[in-house]
């Protein structure tokens, strides 16, 4: 199935967020695909890793702020929120929620 990056980006995290059903409605209703069609997707989606390219260590949010601090702010000041949310879910495997709360919380600290 050929579905824009954007959309996979966002297929992929209700099926990490144990939303399946909910993502193959979206898959439906974005493509077209039957209900089959877009089981077989989303079971193919579950499968692979968050990221093709993850790093086989994942880090603890301590470390990403230790190791990786000036590159979230520099995509969060030039890429936008949205590219610094996806790094620190490749870094460290968490949830969209998690790596937004982190996210989020360095976003206050550059705008103090």
């Amino acid at each position: 199935m050929n579905l824009p990056p954007y959309v996979e980006d966002e297929i992929r995290s209700l099926v990490e967020d144990g939303r399946k059903i909910e993502a193959i409605k979206r898959v439906r209703e974005l493509s077209g695909a039957g209900l089959k069609e877009a089981k077989d997707y989303i079971d193919y989606m579950a499968k692979q890793p968050a990221f093709g390219d993850q790093e086989s260590t994942l880090l603890s949010f301590e470390e990403v702020m230790r190791d990786h601090e000036g590159e979230l702010r520099d995509m969060l000041r030039n890429k936008g929120k949205i590219q610094a949310i996806k790094r620190v879910r490749q870094l460290t495997g968490t949830g969209l929620k998690e790596a937004k709360d982190f996210i989020e919380n360095i976003e206050k600290d550059i705008l103090l």
